[in-house]
């Protein structure tokens, strides 16, 4: 039986393989221009200066932008044709997206439970005391992340709940689970905050991180 480390390295060169593969598949449709790597990756730079302005805002009090971003994280790791564009990017230059991760199994729940709601702890661009396992973001994504009513959701299922009900567009039907992560709060020195923004924000640190990552990697191969 091979070992915990290198299960996961197989599993991480998996899922980097996967989304290669997806992309050389991808075939444009009649009458549409496929975009360029230059036009892709400023997109992607484009998003990185919105994220971070957005980051800033909220660290302002400012937190009515955390809306604009779950829809910009909904763009950047949940969904696109072929790829997320963070992954999309990766794949365009055969670079790998790892994370630093606390140990991943099928057999972990959710912690820390909230008042019925349970959190995974985060992925992370740089190891920490908690996050020392190397990780594609891939399999993060499909990592367990929370418990709402009874209800198990993967990171992505979440990200793209909230991304869905409330970055998207108003819904009159609203997801119970992300009522519920809405209804939460935390008290701090300063008043009341709400873990679900805490969540949206340490999640899109670590895409910035990335796709900064992915920006450098791509100039330092153009210059080859």
């Amino acid at each position: 039986m091979a070992s915990p480390t290198i299960e996961r390295t197989l599993l991480n060169a998996e899922y980097k393989s996967r989304r290669e593969n997806k992309l050389s598949l991808l075939h444009a449709p009649p009458g549409r221009r496929r975009v360029s790597s230059d036009e892709t990756f400023e997109t992607l730079r484009a998003e990185i200066a919105q994220i971070s302005d957005i980051l800033n805002l909220i660290e302002q009090g400012r937190l009515y932008h955390a809306v604009g971003l779950s829809a910009r994280i909904r763009l950047m790791v949940c969904s696109g044709r072929p790829l997320p564009l963070l992954q999309l990017c990766a794949a365009l230059i055969e670079e790998p997206l790892n994370v630093y991760v606390p140990p991943i199994t099928t057999r972990n729940g959710p912690v820390l439970p909230l008042d019925g709601v349970s959190f995974a702890l985060l992925a992370s661009a740089s190891p920490s005391s908690l996050a020392k396992n190397l990780a594609d973001l891939d399999v993060w994504l499909a990592s367990p992340a929370s418990v709402v009513q009874g209800k198990n959701l993967s990171q992505k299922d979440l990200l793209a709940q909230i991304g869905n009900t409330i970055g998207a567009h108003f819904d009159r039907d609203a997801d119970p689970s992300v009522d519920a992560l809405r209804s939460l709060k935390r008290a701090t020195p300063v008043g009341q905050a709400k873990p679900w923004i805490d969540y949206l924000c340490a999640v899109a640190r670590t895409i910035v991180a990335l796709a900064a990552q992915l920006l450098d990697a791509r100039a330092k191969k153009k210059e080859l």
